[in-house]
C-alpha cells in the first residue's frame, strides 16, 4: 500500500523530465493504477488459486453488493467534495490568489494521509473477517491501528509544525511562508484527528454499515459549508483551516 500510494505522487514527477503535458501526467497515474490492479489480481490468484477455474456471477450477492456499493459511493463523492470545497469558498469569498497560499500547506498535510490509508487498507479485510465472530480480536486490531497510526503521524506532525515557517520559506519563498504558516499549523492538527478517524470509518464498513458513514458525511458537509463560510469571511484562509 505504501509503495503504490507513493507512486501516485511520484509517478507524475518521474514523467516531468520527459514531458510537461497534462495528458502524459494523467497517463502516468493511470499506469500506476493498472500496475496496482495487476499486482492485486496476482495476489488473489496466489491466495485463492481456484479463482482461475471458478469465475462466475452469483446472483445471490448482486443485490447486497449494489446496496453496499451505493452507500460507499455516497461517501466517496461527498468525502472529496468536503476535501476541496474550501478552495472554492476561498476563491469566491476572498480571491483566487488566496487559494494558492492555502493549497500549498493543505497539500503537505494531505500527503501525510498516505500512512493511515496504507495501514487501514491492510487492516480492513482482517477486521471484516472477524468482526462478527471474534469481537475481542477485532477490538485489539482497532486499537492497534489507532495506536500505530498515532505513533507514525505525531513525530511527522511535530517536525512539520516546528519547522513550518523555515520549510515553507525554502520550498516556496518568504511570502508563502508568512501567509501560509498559520494555515499549515491548523491543518496539521486537523490532519492528526483525520488520520485517527480512518479506523472507526473502516470498522463501520467492515461491520456492513456503510449507510452510517454516508449519512454522517452528508451532515458533515452541510455543517462544514456553513462553518467554513462564516470563518473564511471573518479570518480569511486561516478560517478555512480552522473549519
Amino acid at each position: 500500500r505504501v509503495p503504490i500510494g507513493s507512486l501516485t505522487f511520484l509517478g507524475p514527477v518521474l514523467v516531468l523530465p520527459f514531458s510537461e503535458k497534462l495528458s502524459h501526467i494523467v497517463a502516468a497515474l493511470v499506469m500506476v493504477k493498472l500496475i496496482e490492479s495487476i499486482i492485486n489480481f496476482a495476489f488473489c490468484i496466489n491466495v485463492v488459486p481456484k479463482l482461475l477455474n471458478n469465475i462466475r456471477v452469483q446472483s445471490l450477492y448482486i443485490g447486497k453488493m449494489l446496496r453496499f456499493g451505493s452507500w460507499m459511493t455516497v461517501s466517496n463523492i461527498i468525502g472529496p467534495l468536503i476535501l476541496y470545497l474550501d478552495r472554492f469558498l476561498i476563491g469566491t469569498i476572498i480571491s483566487v490568489t488566496a487559494v494558492a497560499y492555502y493549497t500549498a500547506p493543505f497539500e503537505i498535510v494531505n500527503r501525510m494521509m498516505v500512512f493511515p490509508g496504507a495501514i487501514v487498507g491492510v487492516l480492513f479485510p482482517a477486521m471484516a473477517s472477524i468482526i462478527g465472530t471474534n469481537s475481542d480480536k477485532a477490538k485489539s486490531l482497532f486499537f492497534k491501528g489507532v495506536k500505530y497510526t498515532f505513533i507514525i503521524m505525531f513525530p511527522i506532525a511535530l517536525i512539520v509544525v516546528t519547522f513550518a515557517q523555515e520549510g515553507l520559506a525554502i520550498w516556496l519563498g518568504n511570502e508563502f511562508s508568512i501567509k501560509g504558516v498559520t494555515v499549515l499549523k491548523w491543518l496539521i492538527i486537523g490532519g492528526i484527528m483525520s488520520s485517527l478517524s480512518y479506523f472507526p470509518f473502516a470498522v463501520i464498513h467492515a461491520a456492513g454499515r456503510p449507510d452510517l458513514t454516508a449519512k454522517v458525511h452528508f451532515f458533515e458537509m452541510i455543517m462544514y459549508l456553513a462553518l467554513a463560510s462564516i470563518l473564511i469571511n471573518r479570518f480569511g484562509i486561516e478560517g478555512a483551516a480552522i473549519a
